[in-house]
């Protein structure tokens, strides 16, 4: 376990002057981890990567750069190269153990206007776990969590204004993948944090094994951008999505137990199970209630099953899903 006492970068002092993303416009200072006060040696040094640095008290979110001595990035757990430039940070988003990085956007986010967001993420070819649950979440004060300062950090559940797409899960550990929206701005908010900000029920996620060296889902973030809004780009606050798991293991080990409906601006729902045969396992209208794999008290065998949801939206829409889920156990 590792122990590391938050340091604020009073000074931003650029020992390092090589050209990073360079996006117009770009609210974030240091977007792609190229300046560096110190050259890192170790893991869990983001400071070092300043302004950005480390919210929570029991932690260990890295900052890997080459200092222009190898193209390839020296990391314990990896040699992936950064999507742009030398440099790239790393954190741990999943299941258990989370991570955050956080820097100070350079001015204020203004009230009712329309801001656009991204980040690029590459999960670490070491990793067991992948994940969908990586946000970008603006606060008008600094988040510090000292949370449990003997045992593991505290995670932050807070509602991220621009996330990956639910369901959407990342397990590319080649090219990167790019995270982005768009949002409109309460006014004054001047901190961006990325992470994972959800209770792990409600993050989806299959295991990625396959490795020598099995660590949770860590993933690279590089090329952070906050702007305004384009003329061309409006705001999307609000989201009509479904997603629907095609396999679940109900053998109560807290991940993947239920078989149930993930979306956004759902309101209502009717959702039922069939077997095989046609006859119905399960049926429900609660938003948050899935199925356990049980029927009539008995645990139903494993296999695929067949399901027919009906979802309707706060906006008045619906959308009818029909497929298969398989039943693992």
């Amino acid at each position: 376990m590792i122990i590391r006492v938050l340091i604020f970068p009073l000074v931003f002092v650029l020992l390092s002057c090589r050209i990073g993303v360079g996006q117009s416009g770009n609210l974030v200072n240091n977007p792609g981890f190229e300046y560096h006060t110190i050259c890192p040696d170790n893991c869990c040094q983001i400071d070092y990567a300043a302004p950005w640095f480390q919210p929570l008290y029991v932690a260990s979110s890295d900052f890997y750069d080459t200092c222009g001595h190898s193209p390839v990035l020296n990391s314990i757990f990896a040699a992936q190269m950064p999507r742009t430039g030398e440099g790239v940070a790393g954190i741990y988003f999943y299941p258990m153990w989370r991570e955050y990085i956080e820097t100070e956007l350079k001015i204020p986010l203004q009230n009712d206007k329309c801001y656009y967001a991204e980040c690029y993420v590459n999960l670490n070819n070491y990793s067991y776990w992948a994940t969908d649950a990586l946000g970008m979440y603006f606060s008008d004060t600094v988040i510090v969590n000292l949370g449990d300062a003997i045992n593991y950090p505290v995670p932050l559940y807070y509602q991220p204004q621009i996330r990956n797409p639910l369901g959407n899960i990342i397990d590319d550990t080649v090219g990167w993948t790019k995270i982005s929206g768009t949002f409109t701005a309460h006014g004054g908010e001047k901190y961006l944090l990325i992470g994972n900000f959800w209770k792990i029920e409600d993050c989806n996620a299959h295991t990625f094994s396959g490795n020598n060296f099995e660590v949770d889902a860590y993933y690279f973030i590089d090329d952070v951008l906050v702007m305004e809004c384009p003329d061309t780009i409006a705001p999307l606050e609000v989201h009509n999505t479904v997603f629907i798991p095609n396999v679940f293991s109900p053998n109560k080990d807290g991940q993947n137990d239920d078989f149930k409906i993930y979306g956004e601006n759902i309101t209502q729902l009717n959702f039922a199970v069939y077997n095989r045969w046609g006859s119905e396992v399960f049926r429900t209208e609660e938003l948050n209630t899935g199925w356990d794999g049980r029927y009539k008290n008995k645990d139903c065998s494993a296999g695929v099953y067949f399901y027919l949801a009906e979802v309707t939206f706060a906006d008045g829409s619906s959308v009818v899903k029909k497929g298969n889920v398989t039943l693992i156990r």
